[in-house]
Protein backbone atom coordinates (compact mmCIF):
# COMPACT_ATOMS: atom_id res chain seq x y z
CA UNK A 1 0.00 0.00 0.00
CA UNK A 2 1.11 3.55 -0.71
CA UNK A 3 1.56 5.62 2.48
CA UNK A 4 -0.56 8.71 3.16
CA UNK A 5 0.86 11.83 1.54
CA UNK A 6 1.37 13.70 -1.73
CA UNK A 7 3.33 11.80 -4.35
CA UNK A 8 5.14 12.59 -7.58
CA UNK A 9 4.54 10.27 -10.52
CA UNK A 10 7.28 9.23 -12.96
CA UNK A 11 6.78 7.49 -16.30
CA UNK A 12 9.57 5.81 -18.20
CA UNK A 13 8.84 4.40 -21.66
CA UNK A 14 10.97 2.28 -23.97
CA UNK A 15 10.62 -0.10 -26.88
CA UNK A 16 12.82 -2.20 -29.15
CA UNK A 17 14.33 0.91 -30.67
CA UNK A 18 15.41 2.37 -27.37
CA UNK A 19 14.40 4.48 -24.40
CA UNK A 20 12.04 7.41 -24.72
CA UNK A 21 11.81 10.59 -22.71
CA UNK A 22 10.90 10.33 -19.04
CA UNK A 23 7.82 12.18 -17.79
CA UNK A 24 7.30 13.51 -14.28
CA UNK A 25 4.28 15.09 -12.61
CA UNK A 26 4.98 16.71 -9.25
CA UNK A 27 2.37 16.34 -6.51
CA UNK A 28 0.15 14.42 -8.90
CA UNK A 29 -1.36 11.88 -6.49
CA UNK A 30 -2.68 12.51 -2.97
CA UNK A 31 -3.27 9.54 -0.67
CA UNK A 32 -5.62 10.42 2.18
CA UNK A 33 -6.60 8.59 5.32
CA UNK A 34 -10.17 7.34 5.13
CA UNK A 35 -10.62 5.21 8.29
CA UNK A 36 -10.86 6.67 11.79
CA UNK A 37 -11.37 5.47 15.36
CA UNK A 38 -13.01 8.06 17.59
CA UNK A 39 -10.37 9.12 20.10
CA UNK A 40 -7.10 11.05 20.14
CA UNK A 41 -6.91 10.97 16.36
CA UNK A 42 -10.24 12.78 16.02
CA UNK A 43 -9.83 15.18 18.97
CA UNK A 44 -10.75 18.77 18.18
CA UNK A 45 -9.91 21.38 17.13
CA UNK A 46 -6.77 19.93 15.51
CA UNK A 47 -8.17 16.82 13.85
CA UNK A 48 -11.11 17.76 11.63
CA UNK A 49 -11.86 14.91 9.20
CA UNK A 50 -11.84 16.59 5.79
CA UNK A 51 -11.88 13.66 3.36
CA UNK A 52 -14.99 13.27 1.23
CA UNK A 53 -15.79 9.65 2.18
CA UNK A 54 -14.62 7.04 4.64
CA UNK A 55 -15.37 4.85 7.64
CA UNK A 56 -15.57 5.78 11.31
CA UNK A 57 -15.60 3.50 14.37
CA UNK A 58 -15.99 3.90 18.11
CA UNK A 59 -12.73 4.02 20.11
CA UNK A 60 -12.39 0.23 19.93
CA UNK A 61 -11.86 0.33 16.18
CA UNK A 62 -12.92 -2.33 13.69
CA UNK A 63 -11.93 -5.34 15.81
CA UNK A 64 -12.16 -4.35 19.50
CA UNK A 65 -14.88 -3.43 21.97
CA UNK A 66 -15.32 0.18 23.00
CA UNK A 67 -13.70 1.22 26.28
CA UNK A 68 -15.17 2.30 29.59
CA UNK A 69 -15.37 5.92 30.72
CA UNK A 70 -14.76 7.49 27.33
CA UNK A 71 -15.81 10.86 25.99
CA UNK A 72 -14.62 11.32 22.43
CA UNK A 73 -15.66 13.52 19.52
CA UNK A 74 -15.24 13.74 15.77
CA UNK A 75 -16.06 16.39 13.19
CA UNK A 76 -16.58 15.21 9.62
CA UNK A 77 -16.38 18.32 7.44
CA UNK A 78 -15.05 17.74 3.92
CA UNK A 79 -13.84 21.02 2.48
CA UNK A 80 -16.62 22.66 0.48
CA UNK A 81 -19.20 19.93 1.10
CA UNK A 82 -22.86 20.86 0.93
CA UNK A 83 -23.94 17.76 2.88
CA UNK A 84 -22.52 14.76 4.74
CA UNK A 85 -24.40 11.46 5.04
CA UNK A 86 -23.68 8.62 7.46
CA UNK A 87 -24.80 5.00 7.14
CA UNK A 88 -24.28 2.48 9.94
CA UNK A 89 -23.20 -1.02 8.96
CA UNK A 90 -23.10 -2.27 12.56
CA UNK A 91 -24.38 -0.94 15.88
CA UNK A 92 -23.87 -3.02 19.04
CA UNK A 93 -23.97 -1.08 22.31
CA UNK A 94 -24.70 -1.86 25.94
CA UNK A 95 -26.63 0.41 28.30
CA UNK A 96 -23.45 2.33 29.21
CA UNK A 97 -22.81 3.98 25.82
CA UNK A 98 -24.41 6.79 23.83
CA UNK A 99 -23.69 8.30 20.42
CA UNK A 100 -24.98 11.79 19.63
CA UNK A 101 -24.79 13.30 16.15
CA UNK A 102 -25.35 16.96 15.21
CA UNK A 103 -25.74 18.92 11.99
CA UNK A 104 -22.99 21.48 12.49
CA UNK A 105 -19.46 21.84 13.80
CA UNK A 106 -20.25 21.16 17.47
CA UNK A 107 -22.99 20.14 19.89
CA UNK A 108 -24.77 23.47 19.37
CA UNK A 109 -25.89 22.20 15.97
CA UNK A 110 -29.21 20.56 15.16
CA UNK A 111 -29.48 17.08 16.74
CA UNK A 112 -29.66 14.30 14.16
CA UNK A 113 -30.07 11.56 16.78
CA UNK A 114 -33.45 10.68 18.22
CA UNK A 115 -34.24 10.91 21.91
CA UNK A 116 -31.20 11.65 24.06
CA UNK A 117 -28.87 9.94 21.61
CA UNK A 118 -28.42 6.61 19.86
CA UNK A 119 -28.21 3.83 22.45
CA UNK A 120 -28.65 0.09 22.81
CA UNK A 121 -32.41 0.63 22.85
CA UNK A 122 -32.47 3.43 20.29
CA UNK A 123 -30.33 2.40 17.34
CA UNK A 124 -30.08 4.57 14.22
CA UNK A 125 -32.30 3.56 11.33
CA UNK A 126 -31.56 4.74 7.83
CA UNK A 127 -29.15 7.39 6.62
CA UNK A 128 -28.23 10.32 8.87
CA UNK A 129 -27.59 13.50 6.87
CA UNK A 130 -26.08 16.83 7.88
CA UNK A 131 -27.21 19.38 5.32
CA UNK A 132 -24.80 22.04 6.56
CA UNK A 133 -21.87 20.06 5.15
CA UNK A 134 -20.46 19.39 8.63
CA UNK A 135 -21.34 16.53 11.00
CA UNK A 136 -20.31 16.49 14.67
CA UNK A 137 -20.27 13.19 16.60
CA UNK A 138 -20.07 12.84 20.39
CA UNK A 139 -19.46 9.40 21.94
CA UNK A 140 -19.69 8.68 25.68
CA UNK A 141 -19.37 5.51 27.73
CA UNK A 142 -19.35 4.72 31.45
CA UNK A 143 -18.39 1.68 33.53
CA UNK A 144 -19.86 -1.71 32.71
CA UNK A 145 -19.84 -4.44 30.13
CA UNK A 146 -18.85 -3.27 26.66
CA UNK A 147 -19.58 -4.49 23.14
CA UNK A 148 -18.36 -4.13 19.57
CA UNK A 149 -19.72 -0.58 19.26
CA UNK A 150 -20.44 0.84 15.83
CA UNK A 151 -19.15 1.04 12.28
CA UNK A 152 -20.42 3.73 9.92
CA UNK A 153 -19.55 4.90 6.43
CA UNK A 154 -19.86 8.52 5.39
CA UNK A 155 -20.16 10.13 1.99
CA UNK A 156 -20.51 13.77 1.04
CA UNK A 157 -21.87 15.96 -1.72
CA UNK A 158 -19.58 18.67 -3.07
CA UNK A 159 -20.83 22.24 -2.83
CA UNK A 160 -20.51 25.07 -5.30
CA UNK A 161 -16.73 25.47 -4.79
CA UNK A 162 -17.35 29.21 -4.99
CA UNK A 163 -15.63 31.64 -2.66
CA UNK A 164 -17.65 32.79 0.37
CA UNK A 165 -19.47 36.12 0.27
CA UNK A 166 -19.90 37.60 3.73
CA UNK A 167 -23.15 39.34 4.61
CA UNK A 168 -25.56 39.71 7.51
CA UNK A 169 -28.94 41.21 8.30
CA UNK A 170 -30.05 43.42 11.19
CA UNK A 171 -33.16 45.44 12.06
CA UNK A 172 -32.07 49.02 11.34
CA UNK A 173 -29.17 51.45 11.08
CA UNK A 174 -30.47 52.90 14.35
CA UNK A 175 -30.58 50.47 17.29
CA UNK A 176 -31.75 50.99 20.83
CA UNK A 177 -29.97 50.80 24.14
CA UNK A 178 -30.81 47.83 26.41
CA UNK A 179 -32.58 45.95 23.60
CA UNK A 180 -31.13 42.65 22.44
CA UNK A 181 -30.29 42.68 18.73
CA UNK A 182 -29.84 39.63 16.53
CA UNK A 183 -27.51 39.86 13.55
CA UNK A 184 -28.38 37.03 11.17
CA UNK A 185 -25.63 35.53 9.05
CA UNK A 186 -26.77 35.57 5.41
CA UNK A 187 -23.38 34.79 3.85
CA UNK A 188 -23.35 32.89 0.57
CA UNK A 189 -21.25 29.79 -0.15
CA UNK A 190 -20.57 29.30 3.57
CA UNK A 191 -20.54 25.50 3.43
CA UNK A 192 -18.93 22.76 5.53
CA UNK A 193 -16.40 23.81 8.15
CA UNK A 194 -16.54 27.52 7.33
CA UNK A 195 -15.38 29.79 10.16
CA UNK A 196 -17.06 33.02 11.20
CA UNK A 197 -15.42 35.92 13.02
CA UNK A 198 -17.55 38.81 14.31
CA UNK A 199 -15.82 41.97 15.53
CA UNK A 200 -17.79 44.80 17.16
CA UNK A 201 -15.96 48.10 17.67
CA UNK A 202 -17.17 51.38 19.14
CA UNK A 203 -17.82 52.61 22.68
CA UNK A 204 -17.69 48.90 23.62
CA UNK A 205 -15.62 46.27 21.81
CA UNK A 206 -16.35 42.55 21.66
CA UNK A 207 -16.04 39.56 19.34
CA UNK A 208 -17.59 36.16 18.65
CA UNK A 209 -17.03 33.08 16.48
CA UNK A 210 -20.63 31.85 16.28
CA UNK A 211 -22.55 31.62 13.01
CA UNK A 212 -24.94 34.39 14.07
CA UNK A 213 -24.31 37.24 16.50
CA UNK A 214 -26.54 38.53 19.27
CA UNK A 215 -25.78 41.47 21.52
CA UNK A 216 -27.47 43.83 23.99
CA UNK A 217 -26.03 47.34 23.74
CA UNK A 218 -25.79 49.23 27.04
CA UNK A 219 -23.78 52.22 25.83
CA UNK A 220 -24.95 54.76 23.24
CA UNK A 221 -22.75 55.70 20.31
CA UNK A 222 -21.60 54.73 16.83
CA UNK A 223 -20.55 51.11 16.30
CA UNK A 224 -19.06 49.09 13.47
CA UNK A 225 -19.75 45.39 13.14
CA UNK A 226 -17.52 43.32 10.88
CA UNK A 227 -18.20 39.73 9.81
CA UNK A 228 -15.32 37.75 8.34
CA UNK A 229 -16.13 34.43 6.67
CA UNK A 230 -13.24 32.04 6.16
CA UNK A 231 -13.71 28.98 3.94
CA UNK A 232 -11.94 25.69 4.64
CA UNK A 233 -9.51 26.37 1.78
CA UNK A 234 -8.51 29.73 3.26
CA UNK A 235 -10.54 31.98 0.97
CA UNK A 236 -12.16 34.77 2.96
CA UNK A 237 -14.71 37.56 2.65
CA UNK A 238 -15.51 40.48 4.94
CA UNK A 239 -18.61 42.63 5.43
CA UNK A 240 -18.73 45.71 7.68
CA UNK A 241 -21.60 48.00 8.61
CA UNK A 242 -21.83 51.05 10.87
CA UNK A 243 -24.88 51.99 12.93
CA UNK A 244 -25.96 54.15 15.85
CA UNK A 245 -27.19 53.02 19.25
CA UNK A 246 -29.51 55.48 21.00
CA UNK A 247 -31.73 55.53 24.07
Amino acid sequence: AVPIGVWDVYLTASNSIGAGNDAKKVGYVTIQRSSYNMGAGTALPANVINVSAGTIYDDGGPTGNYGNNKTTEALIAPCGASSVSLDFTSFDLRANATLKIYDGVNALGTPLHTGNGFTSGNAPSGTVTANSGAMYMLWTSTNGTTAAGFTANWTSVAGTAAAPIADYSYPSTTLYNAVNVNFGNTSANAEGSTKFEWTLTGPVNTSATTKDFSYTFLTNGKYTLELKVIACDGRASTKSRTFDVVS
